[in-house]
């Protein structure tokens, strides 16, 4: 069975067309965090022909804890939804 993280990270690498550098730079959270985002999302998640890169998943929890604050911040109706419905 697949690991969360793997899962997860997949999910980052199909969300990559959401990471623009023009969408980041003029949002009003931490740069360093969008950064690291827009850098996992679109320069390092991209599948090679031999498949994910393992070393992407060691990656996954810090960029997927920077994607939840992100939205805690920027939308937090949105992720109280999210949190709700992880307790359902």
């Amino acid at each position: 069975m697949q690991s969360m993280w793997f899962k997860l990270s997949i999910l980052m690498e199909k969300m990559s067309h959401f990471f623009s550098r023009s969408r980041l730079e003029n949002l009003d959270f931490d740069p360093t965090k969008k950064t690291a985002l827009y850098k996992y999302t679109n320069d390092l998640s991209h599948s090679t022909l031999s498949g994910l890169d393992p070393a992407l998943i060691g990656e996954t929890p810090t960029n997927i804890a920077h994607l939840l604050e992100m939205i805690k911040t920027l939308a937090p109706v949105h992720y109280y939804a999210l949190v709700q419905a992880t307790k359902a």
